[in-house]
Formats: structure tokens, C-alpha cells, sequence
């Protein structure tokens, strides 16, 4: 995003209203209603972290109202996060019972103190992704793993949807976007190399999963929106995986050339 939102900008962004928005295109429209799809969505993807890294500590970066760290603690592992919105941050703590700080390196966190690093969905939000990465690498320890997930602009949606694609439109939410490419290259610039690649979608509703896709087709999508709650099938949840969210797991090999 040229130009990028300032840093005043971004902590006015993220406060507690980020995670009850009402606004699909802004955060989130409830995020706590969500407890049970980011749940689903932990278990789909801790299990490709754990098959290249021993349950240990493990830091949820962006870690929100403490879901994803749930389920990982109910695994086995020994959970912290970091969570920019104070009063978030402070209900996850209280929550769980585990640290929660508001900001990566004001959390003073020890040099190789965690085995692994979740930086789910949260990447395309940073200003420097290349410093947090290399703080990331200060804080595991060596063989450590790092979870990325993030928008996906080599995705074959984002090739044909363009300024439509979902992601595309929630700016300055989003200020980059990477493809298996340009990532590889941040990962092995901060001294990590890519394991394993997947993708993921979410658990949701029928009716959100139409009203998603209604910007890139109204009259598609809006049509068939209009009949999924006319027959009151709106309520119908499954999971469903656009592929464009890119998934990757990567080992930490060296200390981040900065």
C-alpha cells in the first residue's frame, strides 16, 4: 500500500472496536461470535506446524481474544501472545491465564525463549514486515518454527478478481501482499526456510460465505444469496477453502540477515 498508514493511524485502527466492527469490511463484524470456525481452524493447522516441531512454547503473534492459543494449549503446548488492542489483549490474558502484551518488542522477550511462532493472518497488517520477522527470529531458538498465513496474490481469485478480490478491499487493514515468491524471499532474507505449503478457508455459514463472494459478482452472488435465505438455507455451515489464503511452515536456520 503506497502510501502507508502512519503508525498513530494504525494504533487508532487497532482498538477493541476492531474485533466488533459490524462492518465486514473493516475487522470484524463480531469476532467472539467466530469462536468456534477460528477454533476449527487451529486444529486444521497446528497439526503441520507439529509435524516439524516438538510441542514446546510456543507465541501467537496477533493473538486476539486467545482462541487459536486455546487450542494449542489443549495440545500440549505452553502458549504467550501478543496483542496490539489493549482491552483484547487483557481479556485473553485473564481468559487463559497466560502473558499477553500489547507490543513485540515491548513484550521484552528473552532470545530463544520459544519453539515456535504463529503469525497467522497477521503479516499483510504490519508496517515492517521484515523487522518483525527478524525479531521473530531473535525469539526462537535455533530450529525453531514459524506458521505464516496471509492473503495469497498469486491465488488464481486475486488474479481474476483484482481490486474486487475480498482482501484487496480491506486497505489500510492490509498494507502488503505476498505470493509464494516474495515470501520465500522474506523468509530466507530473515533466516528461515520454507518446509511445507497448503492453503486454508474457514468454517462458516452459507449466508456469510454468498455475502463474500457478492462484491466480485452482485448479480451472481446477490442472486444467489437472495434464494439461499428465501428457502432458509442461510444457516447451512460448512467449511469452504477459496484458496487464496497461503499457508506456509518454516524452519528457523540461521540468525536474520538485517
Amino acid at each position: 500500500m503506497s502510501p502507508r498508514p502512519t503508525a498513530s493511524r494504525l494504533a487508532a485502527l487497532y482498538s477493541e472496536a476492531y474485533f466488533d466492527s459490524r462492518d465486514p469490511a473493516c475487522g470484524y463484524s463480531v469476532y467472539r461470535s467466530d469462536r468456534a470456525a477460528v477454533r476449527d481452524k487451529a486444529e486444521r493447522l497446528l497439526p503441520a506446524l507439529e509435524r516439524h516441531a516438538q510441542r514446546g512454547r510456543l507465541l501467537d503473534l496477533g493473538c486476539a481474544y486467545g482462541f487459536i492459543m486455546e487450542v494449542a494449549r489443549e495440545r500440549g503446548w505452553e502458549v504467550a501472545g501478543i496483542e496490539p488492542a489493549q482491552a483484547v489483549a487483557v481479556a485473553a490474558a485473564e481468559s487463559l491465564g497466560v502473558p499477553v502484551a500489547t507490543d513485540l518488542w515491548g513484550a521484552d522477550l528473552a532470545a530463544g525463549s520459544f519453539d515456535a511462532v504463529l503469525v497467522w493472518d497477521v503479516i499483510e497488517h504490519l508496517p515492517d514486515p521484515r523487522l518483525a520477522l527478524s525479531e521473530l527470529a531473535r525469539v526462537l531458538r535455533p530450529g525453531g518454527v514459524l506458521s505464516v498465513v496471509t492473503p495469497d496474490l498469486g491465488s488464481l481469485a486475486a488474479r481474476i478478481l483484482g481490486r474486487r478480490w475480498e482482501e484487496m478491499r480491506k486497505m489500510p487493514e492490509h498494507i502488503y501482499f505476498f505470493n509464494r515468491m516474495s515470501l520465500t524471499a522474506l523468509l530466507r532474507a530473515t533466516g528461515f526456510e520454507p518446509l511445507e505449503w497448503g492453503t486454508v478457508g474457514k468454517r462458516m455459514s452459507l449466508e456469510e460465505t454468498l455475502g463474500r463472494l457478492v462484491p466480485a459478482a452482485p448479480w451472481l452472488w446477490g442472486a444467489a444469496l437472495t434464494v439461499a435465505r428465501a428457502c432458509g438455507l442461510g444457516r447451512l455451515v460448512a467449511y469452504f477453502d477459496p484458496r487464496w489464503k497461503l499457508v506456509v511452515t518454516a524452519r528457523l536456520t540461521r540468525p536474520a540477515a538485517c
